[in-house]
């Protein structure tokens, strides 16, 4: 397998065993997006009613923060003017959750000074 189909079929379980099988991209992606999608209809099963909207703020932002070259969490990404104490108890639900990568620690603390958070 090439490095960018490794990169594209990611980690997921079902999605590599999927390629694995089949190697069809697209059937990987679907899996991929419904996986996603199971993770979102999750935060309003689980997550306090109040807090939801900025979890999946939080969420929908993910891919942008990771594309930026400082790896740090910045609020303003999630909304103009956004501000670490706005987000806290949504990040906190979410770092509960323990979804890093396996065999990586979750971190989640505030540099409030900074308005930055380092998941």
């Amino acid at each position: 397998m090439r490095s960018s189909s490794i990169i594209f079929v990611g980690g997921m379980p079902e999605s590599v065993q999927s390629f694995a099988e089949e190697k069809d991209f697209n059937e990987v992606r679907e899996i991929q997006k419904r996986i996603l999608a199971a993770y979102e209809q999750d935060f309003s099963k689980h997550a306090p009613i109040e807090i939801v909207p900025k979890i999946r703020m939080i969420w929908n932002s993910i891919p942008s923060q990771l594309a930026k070259e400082n790896k740090k969490f910045i609020y303003g990404l999630v909304r103009e003017g956004g501000r670490a104490k706005e987000y806290e108890a949504a990040i906190m639900w979410l770092c509960g959750l323990r979804t890093c990568p396996q065999g990586q620690p979750c971190e989640c603390g505030a540099n409030s000074a900074e308005s930055l958070w380092r998941i």
